[in-house]
């Protein structure tokens, strides 16, 4: 089995509150066990009250198989 993170990106209403983990659908181990949301690491600032888009990034660290998973989606405000 090989490590998983998929993204979305998402569209979000000026003034509401970004939350990070709404643009993850699946993130997995390489062993098929789920990565918790403390694993998952995220970059990027989402100005909610600010209309634009704002790349983010999301990655974890597979301790199986020593890779580092990383994935872009857009925020769009």
């Amino acid at each position: 089995m090989q490590e998983e993170l998929k993204l979305k990106p998402i569209s979000l209403p000026v003034g509401l509150r970004f939350d990070p983990s709404d643009v993850v659908v699946n993130a997995t181990y390489s062993d098929g066990a789920g990565v918790p949301a403390a694993k998952l690491e995220y970059e990027g600032q989402v100005w909610p009250t600010n209309p634009g888009f704002y790349p983010v990034k999301v990655a974890f660290y597979d301790e199986v198989s020593g890779k580092r998973v990383e994935e872009k989606t857009v925020v769009t405000v």
